[in-house]
């Protein structure tokens, strides 16, 4: 009798178990994806670093290196099919209240001229908070030519690029290596990119360019989050993306994208690689930690 007792509380035991692990797994619903682009998650569900990170300090900013996003660029066969004219990326730093820093050196088609812009982004809400745009052949306003290469101008600007970069608490350096192609790790758990591309058939779209993009965030057993959207203006001139790789910020749980873009050349071929800034999702909030 006492064994018969032991056995049928055992197996009640077995059956809550069962039932409380049915219901804790309900809210996963795998496959399904969510829209969060709306209510980034970095700003409304702000999350402690993991790391403390250690009060900010004035700091100095060496001369950005690029980060090579595009690949193998064929500059001596014009008519390749690798050839394209390449802007350049170069990163600053991040804050530790979701900001990016960031230099862009735009292609030069015909012009002869050098074109350089820094930015500074916040990845919470893909807000550009502040940036200044250069072109040699203009000059800058009310002062005139500052340099043809990026060494020059931030030697002769660079005064003014610290004083604003300090007042948004970026932080020099950090590790840039670019994690190529739609997957990443983080923490021991993969996550994925996926970007959905449309190229409508409309009237002006004469060069079957893309006229819509949407990007999602995966991870096994977790709905997907989509966190951008593009929309084509009117001149459709976007032949193709893809995810080049991603960023991680070191102060905080933050995950940048860098979509890379292929347009159309201003008269056809050779084509420019451009790229976009898109963040971030929120690691942490995400992985629902």
């Amino acid at each position: 009798m006492k064994l018969q007792k032991h056995l049928f509380f055992g197996l009640m035991l077995l059956q809550l178990a069962f039932w409380g692990c049915q219901g804790g797994s309900s809210g996963n619903n795998g496959g399904t994806d969510k829209d969060t682009t709306d209510t980034p998650t970095a700003l409304e569900n702000p999350v402690e670093s993991r790391k403390p990170v250690p009060a900010f300090a004035k700091q100095e900013y060496p001369l950005p290196q690029e980060v090579n996003f595009y690949g193998k660029v064929q500059s001596t066969d014009y008519g390749g099919e690798n050839f394209f004219l390449p802007s350049k990326f170069y990163p600053i730093g991040w804050s530790s209240d979701h900001k990016f820093a960031w230099v862009r050196e735009p292609a030069d088609e015909a012009c002869g001229c050098y074109f350089f812009e820094i930015v500074i982004q916040d990845l919470g809400s893909n807000e550009i908070l502040w940036q200044w745009k250069y072109n040699s052949d203009q000059g800058e306003e009310g002062g005139g030519n500052v340099g043809e290469n990026l060494g020059a101008v931030w030697k002769n600007k660079y005064a003014d690029f610290e004083k604003v970069l300090n007042e948004h608490q970026i932080r020099a350096g950090g590790d840039f290596s670019l994690m190529q192609g739609n997957q990443f790790d983080w923490e021991g758990k993969e996550y994925q990119w996926r970007l959905e591309m449309e190229r409508k058939a409309l009237e002006n779209n004469y060069f079957n360019a893309i006229t819509s993009a949407t990007l999602w965030l995966e991870a096994k057993g977790q709905s997907a989050q989509k966190v951008w959207k593009y929309e084509g203006s009117e001149f459709f001139m976007n032949l193709d993306m893809e995810v080049a790789g991603t960023l991680l910020s070191p102060y905080e749980p933050l995950a940048a994208v860098v979509i890379a873009k292929t347009e159309r050349g201003y008269e056809g071929p050779p084509h420019v690689k451009d790229f976009e800034i898109v963040g971030s999702i929120q690691r942490s909030a995400f992985s629902g930690q």
